[in-house]
């Protein structure tokens, strides 16, 4: 039996492919800081890009980048590649409206959206805001959703 369309569905699994994807290469990325100056090369960096080390945002990253070490590098990509799977199989079994995907989709994302208010309680922005809006749309949508029997 062929399922009809939902056009909000299939929106909600694109964000989460694109998501999913995007920590994806963010992960490989992060793996080739392996066995590199992370400071030296942001410095490099920013040399090409003509931001000035002593500005307070690029002397705080600097600063930041020298405490990386391998084990830190090596958790931060791993915990990237657990959030891409994550997003991926959400956005795959949303994409083919598998109900098991929906259930996992509200639990998933339900879960960061008192850590997102958190962070925009600590600083407010627009994009925080947007995002928290929309992963609540979300969650909403899909417990909707939920509540309707199974054709």
């Amino acid at each position: 039996m062929a399922q009809k369309k939902d056009h909000a569905l299939r929106a909600i699994a694109y964000f989460k492919l694109v998501k999913g994807a995007a920590l994806f290469v963010l992960a490989i990325g992060v793996l080739h800081l392996m066995h590199r100056d992370v400071g030296e090369m942001l410095e490099h960096w920013f040399n090409k890009l003509r931001i000035d080390p002593e500005n307070r945002y690029a002397a705080s990253l600097l600063s930041k980048a020298g405490l990386l070490n391998e084990r830190k590098i090596e958790v931060v990509s791993a915990l990237t590649f657990v959030y891409s799977a994550m997003f991926l199989t959400e956005g795959g079994g949303l994409f083919f409206q598998k109900r098991w995907a929906e259930w996992f989709s509200v639990i998933a994302t339900a879960s960061f959206i008192p850590v997102e208010i958190f962070e925009v309680c600590k600083h407010v922005s627009i994009v925080k805001l947007i995002l928290v809006a929309a992963n609540m749309g979300i969650v909403g949508f899909l417990i909707f959703r939920l509540q309707k029997p199974v054709k």
